[in-house]
């Protein structure tokens, strides 16, 4: 077992919905909403603006039907989450597996 500060992975991340996928269900049959987030900012590292731009896919699992009604291609949405390794893929590609998912203006991303 890894030490206190070694087992924290928390993940807060705004940014529009570019890609829907179809639901699938776990082997439980739980309900899984996959989409791809597009995030953009301008953060200041080491007193210098920087832009930060990625795009992650995010996972949702078992979400209160509220929360995963946001998900739609063009919506602003904040993701609070974990991230772990896409077990499906063989790259060593990350995935952003959702807690929560709140609705948010799109111009802030």
């Amino acid at each position: 077992m890894a030490q206190d500060g070694l087992n924290i992975n928390e993940v807060r991340l705004g940014g529009i919905v570019i890609q829907v996928d179809a639901v699938r269900r776990t082997p439980a049959g739980l309900p899984v909403h996959g989409f791809v987030l597009d995030h953009q900012s301008e953060l200041r590292e080491a007193g210098m603006k920087r832009r930060a731009s990625c795009r992650i896919r995010v996972v949702a699992i078992g979400l209160p039907v509220a929360e995963i009604a946001l998900i739609d291609t063009g919506a602003g949405l904040l993701v609070s989450g974990f991230i772990a390794r896409d077990r499906s893929e063989r790259e060593n590609r990350l995935i952003l597996h959702a807690r929560q998912i709140e609705a948010a203006a799109s111009e802030i991303f």
